[in-house]
């Protein structure tokens, strides 16, 4: 409100004419009296007394005063008053312009200082004489250049009719101004002017000042205002909204009767000349009434009502006003009201919601979060409040890293950012309370983008003694609060009695083509494709069935806003949201899944007439059941089809031969589980239906069936191909097995028959040099015991050799025997047979008594170990130690026995070949013609199992460790 408002309308126009002389003069307002009107409407005679205020840049921008009540003003000396009043202001006008003339110089020097653009230019040539500094940046040429133009140049060619029209009237001083001018810049932009002009005799040249003022932004502006009013002229009469003009008494005087008929059924009868307050609901009259009160004194205000319409139901509507001035100064009201009924249904349900969603965050049992990239909380639960110790307010004042002790701060804040880099993370660290109180805690943050900012959500749990249980309810928390608007479903929320649409996920607004707000204004029906079975009275009856408890699942034709039609998969259920019942659809495209099973189904079409016709038979097996058979496949085992599929699971491992069963399950399950995804021409036996046994060669894959994963098995009957195979292979190995017999017995004898000799010539050698002694003493027992000993070793040599060949035609006999016995005997053997070097025995050996299945043979077994640690010995004292446990192997029971010496060891390179026949280092080591691989083939006739090991591990030079390991029965 101006203070012109405040006077009478004569005196307001008398007042502002004679302040707009002041304004020119800038002189000191001195005694001004004005009249002005009281709030309770008697009139008020004021004297005014004032001063110019100035900016920093001496710039004049009005004034500041006193307003004195001189009395109460009757009207009486009114005009006497007025035109004293009047002839004090015309002496001070006369005096300032004589002051004014003066001052000529001073307005030429501030000629380049205005901040309006000056040009001269001659009235008759119409060519530039002059120009300032204003309007030479403006045009964006220079002084010099300027004087080169005319008064055509700057102007745009379209306009100039008019524009020296208008140049002509300013000459001839019939305008003082010319509005809204197009002026064009040096490089060709556009920019408007009110040119207001000036005759000045220069030299005795008359020239034309223009000076040019800038209202390029109030022109625009003016053209923005004008169409707003046509706008608003159309949105009056064709607008959705309730717009009316209203009295101080409230009474309407204008209403848009076409809208009022439509929205609420009333016409100009039932409103204009009366209030109408009584159309308010009588829960919002008293607010009503107020908002209108408030309005007319604050100028402007906002409220939302529920009006009753004409049929007596009632509607939603906000209501904004504002006051104006008409023509007259009475104070008017613009009441615009919009029907917002369906937006309250909305913000009901989503009050509902924000409930439902507030009472899951209070009832998390761990202390839920969300701030800002700022580390603003701007979320929390109750239990963050109570678990930290900090008030409300408290917590608003908070930085996430307050919550923590120091020597983690730096820990968290860390994280922190690397939750807003990559998305989320985790961190256990111990919460500080208020009370300076740590607890441990385990934390789950996740980015997410609210209104465009990052912002981190998460939980805090307790993980003193409930870390396991606690880490499950962070997951489920995760998945309640992202469920509805980050599903990979459509979701829909539907009204339990009427089957409205409620609510709607991004994900349905992204299938449909639809926005949010268009959707919940939508029906099924209109969102479906429209003939029966998909109506509206179809959904409906399907919405029914599953309030009455009975989910439902079916597929639908849905429309899209485009049209399109496409299919989804329903899923109908009733559910419980904050207390409230409603029905939870949830919709999943099925367009491409409906394309491909019509695919899938010509592609097994195709598969199944392949496999009737082909000769290699075809299965498939899902979940341990024949789930497909080809007439080929059941007839190579002697079954028909239909006795094939109806096995039952896992027996159609039964057709399988027994030694092969459990590696056929094995591997069967392994490219179940993603092992390896094909098995290639894998070869086993099977038992056809009348008993017989027969070979057949299987290629086995990994596929998808109907869903879910299946082995695709081909197969082929190889019996024959495999009995000729077989044949050949045995004729091979016999001829193989001959040739190598004959060679190593023929190598074993040398070699050994040639060590005896050489022993005997030795011994032949010693006895001869003892026969020619000088004092004529002979002593031959002992070369005569060394030649008897090789007798004897020859003797046994060609007895091993007769029964090593025997060993080779056929298997050897074997019975129970108590291995100590054989132990001891083979002991004194080796103990008698080596001469001077000292023996040191160590016997480790479990008490239990255990029968081995062997033979004679097994003493040459243990013989041949010990001379080995004998004969491979550089020690004084050789030390060997036979220990033996009892151990569990693949389900089986063995007797392990070690001989343990402290011999020159064996290196790792040789003892893969140790055991093997032509290992030309550890051959006959006894003397006797028992080589390692002779052992080898003794203990392979037991079942029994040789190898050998370090002394000392990664140590061979410290001794060797040969291990048996022999099948027993306690």
């Amino acid at each position: 409100m101006s203070m012109f408002d405040l006077m009478p309308i004569e005196e307001s126009k008398r007042i502002e004419r004679t302040f707009r002389v002041i304004k020119m003069s800038q002189e000191p307002i001195v005694r001004l009296k004005n009249v002005n009107r009281h709030k309770d409407g008697h009139l008020v005679l004021l004297e005014t007394n004032g001063e110019p205020i100035f900016n920093g840049e001496d710039k004049f921008i009005g004034y500041r005063g006193i307003n004195r009540s001189i009395k109460d003003y009757k009207g009486i000396n009114q005009k006497k008053e007025l035109k004293k009043i009047d002839e004090v202001l015309e002496n001070r006008v006369g005096t300032r312009t004589k002051y004014l003339k003066k001052s000529e110089e001073i307005y030429r020097v501030l000629f380049n200082k205005a901040i309006d653009g000056i040009l001269l230019a001659d009235s008759e040539t119409k060519k530039f004489y002059a120009a300032n500094e204003a309007i030479c940046r403006k045009l964006g040429y220079t002084s010099e250049e300027i004087k080169n133009l005319s008064v055509k140049d700057i102007h745009p060619k379209e306009d100039l009719y008019h524009i020296l029209e208008q140049f002509k009237k300013l000459s001839k001083g019939e305008i003082a101004l010319a509005r809204n001018i197009p002026v064009k810049t040096k490089n060709g932009n556009i920019f408007y002017a009110d040119i207001s002009s000036t005759k000045i005799d220069l030299d005795g040249k008359i020239l034309l000042m223009g000076i040019f003022r800038d209202v390029t932004k109030l022109y625009e502006a003016k053209q923005k205002l004008k169409e707003s009013k046509d706008k608003y002229r159309l949105i009056s009469e064709n607008a959705n909204d309730l717009i009316a003009l209203v009295n101080e008494k409230y009474e309407h005087e204008y209403i848009n009767e076409q809208t009022y008929t439509n929205v609420l059924g009333y016409s100009n009868n039932d409103f204009i000349g009366k209030q109408r307050l009584d159309i308010v609901h009588p829960d919002d009259l008293k607010r009503g009434v107020n908002a209108y009160r408030s309005g007319f004194l604050n100028g402007k205000g906002t409220v939302e009502l529920r009006l009753r319409h004409k049929k007596g139901h009632y509607l939603w509507f906000e209501i904004k006003g504002k006051t104006y001035r008409d023509a007259k100064r009475n104070v008017r009201g613009l009441l615009i009201s919009r029907n917002i009924t369906k937006r309250k249904e909305v913000e009901f349900a989503l009050k509902k919601e924000k409930d439902l969603y507030r009472n899951t965050i209070n009832g998390l049992p761990g202390m839920f979060y969300l701030f800002d990239e700022q580390g603003r909380f701007k979320i929390w639960n109750k239990n963050f409040e109570i678990f930290s110790g900090y008030s409300s307010q408290e917590i608003k004042e908070l930085d996430p890293t307050d919550l923590f002790n120091e020597n983690e701060k730096e820990r968290i804040s860390n994280k922190i950012q690397e939750i807003f880099s990559f998305g989320k993370g985790d961190i256990e660290a111990n919460l500080m309370s208020k009370e300076k109180i740590l607890t441990p805690y385990y934390w789950y943050g996740k980015k997410i983008i609210i209104d465009g900012e990052s912002h981190i959500v998460g939980l805090g749990f307790n993980i003193k003694e409930r870390k396991e249980a606690e880490r499950k309810l962070i997951k489920s928390e995760e998945n309640f609060r992202e469920l509805f608007n980050s599903s990979t479903e459509s979701i829909f929320i539907h009204d339990i009695k009427t089957g409205a649409i409620l609510n709607v996920n991004k994900k349905t607004c992204d299938l449909f083509g639809y926005t949010k707000g268009e959707l919940i204004s939508l029906k099924v029906g209109e969102i479906s494709e429209g003939k029966p079975p998909y109506t509206q009275r179809e959904a409906l009856e399907l919405i029914k069935k599953a309030v009455n408890g009975y989910p439902q699942r079916f597929e639908w034709k849905a429309k899209r806003k485009d049209g399109s039609l496409f299919w989804i998969e329903v899923n109908l259920k009733q559910v419980n949201l904050g207390g409230n019942f409603y029905i939870l659809a949830t919709c999943r495209d099925t367009t491409k899944r409906k394309k491909a099973q019509k695919l899938l189904k010509e592609s097994e079409d195709l598969f199944r007439k392949i496999a009737e016709q082909t000769l290699i038979g075809f299965a498939v097996i899902q979940k341990n059941k024949f789930k497909f058979v080809n007439k080929t496949f059941a007839k190579t085992i002697g079954y028909s089809v239909d006795e094939v599929l109806n096995w039952k699971s896992k027996e159609y491992l039964e057709y399988i031969y027994n030694e092969d069963r459990e590696y056929i399950k094995e591997n069967t399950q392994k490219a179940i589980n993603g092992g390896y995804d094909r098995i290639s021409d894998h070869m086993f036996r099977v038992i056809k239906k009348n008993g017989e046994i027969i070979w057949i060669m299987t290629n086995v894959s990994l596929i998808n069936y109907k869903g879910s994963k299946a082995l695709l098995i081909s197969q082929m009957d190889i019996n024959e191909r495999k009995k000729a195979d077989d044949l050949l292979k045995e004729s091979k190995e016999k001829y193989r097995q001959a040739y190598e017999r004959e060679n190593f017995y023929k190598d074993l004898f040398a070699h050994d028959m040639s060590n005896i000799l050489q022993t005997m010539l030795v011994s032949l050698e010693v006895c001869e040099i003892k026969f020619k002694l000088p004092n004529g003493i002979v002593d031959s027992n002992k070369p005569l015991l060394m030649f008897k000993e090789q007798v004897n070793r020859a003797i046994t040599l060609v007895k091993n050799v007769r029964m090593f060949s025997e060993l080779d035609k056929s298997q050897i006999k074997k019975r129970k025997i108590n291995y100590k016995s054989i132990l001891d005997k083979a002991f004194k053997l080796v103990q008698n047979n080596v001469g001077e070097r000292k023996i040191s025995l160590q016997l480790k050996l479990i008490s239990n008594i255990y029968i081995i299945e062997a033979n004679d043979l097994l003493l040459n077994v243990f013989e041949n170990l010990l001379y080995n640690s004998v004969k491979h010995n550089k020690n004084d004292i050789i030390e060997i130690t036979i220990k033996s446990s009892v151990i569990q192997k693949k389900e089986k029971q063995y007797l392990k026995l070690e001989f343990i010496d402290n011999g020159i060891g064996i290196p790792e390179s040789r003892k893969k070949s140790l055991f093997m026949r032509g290992s030309n280092e550890y051959k006959s080591v006894s003397g006797i013609g028992l080589g390692l691989s002779l052992v080898k083939k003794i203990l392979d006739n037991f079942n029994a199992e040789i190898y050998v090991q370090n002394r000392i591990p990664n140590d061979y030079t410290k001794g060797s460790n040969f291990i048996l390991l022999f099948p027993v029965k306690s």
